[in-house]
């Protein structure tokens, strides 16, 4: 059996729900997922005639992907975004587990759903990252609002999920991993229009940051922090500018940035121990990383050091 020369009986109805199809995925050699909006249904390989190579079993009642690119597969596991910004992990002994929960209450109104087909993901193996990119409400479809998921890592001590969310000047339309045979390994990034001289990057250094969610510190009491960043360190790496992000009740969603309590952690050299210390007091904690493109930031977490104030 063949692609184009298969068994007239080596067909399947996948009626049960009548809502529309979306995509198909392989799960592993002996296995795929077919996704439909609100339904999925999960296919194994088994013994017997070509007309049933495949068995399908009842479908599972649950919201399925956005579309054909918000589904990425890592390591035999499907992730994937459905249309209202929710985050499932699939790999077909039960239901989709949801992660990233504390940031869907947020997706949930800022994706816009005329455009929410168009959300793609990415699988950066390199940084061990999963980001899906998604149109912002007003945006007209352009997709400037970013999920990113920090994936556990066996032997690292990375254990658990962490979440992100980015934002862009510029549009992203699509992405796909490039491994080169001579050079480093990257995920490339393609944006929704040809870039305008101006926003080039070949020569124009332009602002990046990303900023950590908010934490909070042992039992709610006000602290005075104090952190160990570990980032990549090497001559020509740069420099990188690290400002607090505080919050006593969570009266906003991002927090606020003390930008006059911003510290400067020079890449070029590597100290065997760098503590930075703040002079915000808070209740709920996070981090701002702010750079320019000419520098090189590879980020792997911080260590956070705290005196309660009495």
């Amino acid at each position: 059996m063949t692609y184009d020369n298969y068994t007239a009986l080596a067909t399947a109805k996948l009626a049960q729900t009548n809502d529309k199809g979306i995509c198909v995925r392989a799960l592993s050699n002996l296995s795929f997922v077919v996704y439909k909006e609100r339904s999925i249904y999960l296919a194994r390989a088994q013994s017997g005639s070509d007309a049933f190579a495949f068995g399908f079993s009842e479908p599972i009642i649950a919201e399925g992907p956005a579309g054909l690119h918000s589904v990425v597969i890592v390591n035999g596991v499907h992730f994937y975004m459905t249309r209202n910004g929710r985050v499932a992990l699939f790999d077909g002994t039960g239901y989709p587990r949801w992660i990233a929960d504390g940031l869907w209450i947020h997706l949930q109104g800022d994706i816009d759903p005329v455009y929410a087909n168009m959300i793609f993901g990415i699988f950066d193996y390199r940084l061990n990252i999963v980001v899906f990119y998604y149109p912002k409400v007003g945006d007209n479809g352009q997709l400037k609002g970013a999920l990113v998921i920090n994936l556990p890592l066996e032997g690292s001590g990375v254990t658990s999920f962490s979440f992100f969310l980015a934002y862009f000047s510029i549009p992203c339309s699509y992405g796909y991993e490039m491994r080169f045979a001579d050079s480093i390994d990257r995920t490339v990034l393609f944006a929704t229009a040809p870039l305008q001289d101006t926003k080039q990057d070949i020569t124009t250094n332009f602002t990046a940051s990303f900023q950590t969610g908010l934490q909070p510190l042992p039992d709610m009491m006000h602290y005075y922090l104090s952190i160990e960043a570990f980032l990549e360190r090497a001559n020509g790496n740069g420099s990188v500018k690290v400002f607090p992000v505080v919050s006593d009740v969570l009266e906003n969603e991002t927090g606020t940035v003390i930008e006059s309590d911003n510290n400067i952690i020079d890449l070029n050299n590597n100290p065997l121990r760098e503590y930075i210390g703040f002079t915000a007091r808070t209740r709920f904690f996070g981090l701002k990383y702010q750079w320019t493109s000419d520098n090189k930031v590879r980020y792997a977490g911080t260590q956070v050091y705290g005196r309660v104030i009495a």
